[in-house]
């Protein structure tokens, strides 16, 4: 999947070539890997998202009579092989991305470190639950409901990028989503799983 990435990359950038003004006007290496960096982000999640919502609604045994990741222990216990598919996916893409950020972007800063850290924390993760199996790999679908949010703070990085500073009504719908897609599925959604699944499977191991 890293390979599938970085050849998608290729892609996107021979396609930004011919069909991008504000491609072309970039004049370094590193600001068309950044630019590039930021629409595979883009779309990673929303696979992400997308494959996550197929993942809850339409892989458990039962689908068709209502039966999802979170009602069936069945299910929750029992991970599919496109269950770990899609979190093989993510987690390397974090790999992938994290290799472009900084062998070619060559980005520093505490932004650029946050962003390091958060690629290599969060791709062992996922390739940790690849291991463990059950419960957590499930717990890493949850995970990706998350990735929504991120739709909104790329988008933001695009409105600056194509000078649409001037556009308030624009910052201001995407600023709304990005709160209510943050509220929702990091802080309400996320901490209901954690505390309802992962928390009490994680305590189950220790007594």
């Amino acid at each position: 999947m890293i390979v599938f990435w970085g050849c998608f990359a290729m892609i996107l950038h021979c396609l930004l070539l011919c069909c991008s003004k504000h491609y072309n006007s970039y004049k370094t290496t590193e600001s068309k890997a950044e630019y590039i960096c930021y629409v595979n982000s883009t779309i990673h999640s929303a696979l992400s998202a997308g494959l996550a919502v197929y993942a809850f609604y339409f892989t458990c045994e039962g689908w068709e009579q209502g039966a999802t990741i979170l009602n069936s222990p069945t299910c929750l216990a029992n991970p599919q092989p496109i269950h770990y598919k899609i979190v093989f996916n993510t987690g390397s893409f974090l790999i992938y991305d994290l290799i472009l950020f900084g062998l070619i972007v060559k980005a520093s800063g505490p932004l650029a470190k946050q962003t390091f850290a958060h690629h290599i924390l969060g791709s062992l993760s996922f390739y940790a639950v690849l291991f463990t199996g059950q419960v957590p790999v499930m717990y890493a679908i949850f995970g990706l409901f998350m990735e929504l949010s991120n739709i909104f703070l790329f988008a933001r990085w695009f409105f600056f990028e194509h000078g649409m500073a001037d556009k308030p009504l624009v910052h201001l719908l995407n600023s709304a989503c990005l709160f209510l897609t943050y509220l929702v599925f990091r802080v309400i959604f996320h901490s209901y799983i954690s505390f309802t699944i992962a928390y009490p499977v994680t305590w189950e191991y220790f007594v």
